[in-house]
C-alpha cells in the first residue's frame, strides 16, 4: 500500500527566526506559523493553531533573509517526529513540519523608525 506524508500550510509567520548550525554544520531554520482556526458557533475568531516549521540547507538560508513576523506564507512539506533527552535526563518526543518549498505571499513592514508619533 502506498504511503503518503505530504502537508500544505497557509499562515502568518511568527517572530522573525535566525539562521542556526547543525551539529553537521548544516544550516537550518525553525520557526512557528499562526494557522486561523475561523470562528466558533458564536462567530468569535477562535485561537490560531501553531505550527513548528524547519527548513535546511539553502532554503533555510534564503528564509532567513526574507521572513519577517507577520508575513504571510504557503508551506509545503512533510510532519516529522523526532526525539530529545531534555536538560533533566527525561526523553521527550516533539513533531515538526519540515518545510520543503515555502512561498512569502506578503511581507509585513516593519514600523519605520522615522514615523511621526500620534499617526495611525
Amino acid at each position: 500500500m502506498p504511503m503518503l506524508n505530504d502537508c500544505n500550510f497557509i499562515g502568518r509567520c511568527g517572530k522573525k527566526p535566525s539562521l542556526q548550525k547543525a551539529a553537521d554544520e548544516r544550516p537550518f531554520l525553525r520557526f512557528s506559523l499562526a494557522i486561523d482556526q475561523g470562528k466558533d458557533k458564536q462567530g468569535n475568531e477562535k485561537e490560531p493553531m501553531w505550527l513548528t516549521i524547519v527548513c535546511f540547507g539553502k532554503l533555510a538560508e534564503l528564509m532567513a533573509e526574507m521572513l519577517t513576523q507577520g508575513a504571510q506564507l504557503f508551506v509545503k512539506g512533510r510532519l516529522q517526529k523526532s526525539t530529545y533527552t531534555d536538560r533533566e535526563g527525561v526523553k521527550r518526543e516533539s513533531v515538526a513540519i519540515e518545510a520543503l518549498d515555502i512561498q512569502v505571499f506578503e511581507k509585513r513592514q516593519a514600523e519605520s523608525a522615522g514615523s511621526q508619533e500620534g499617526s495611525p
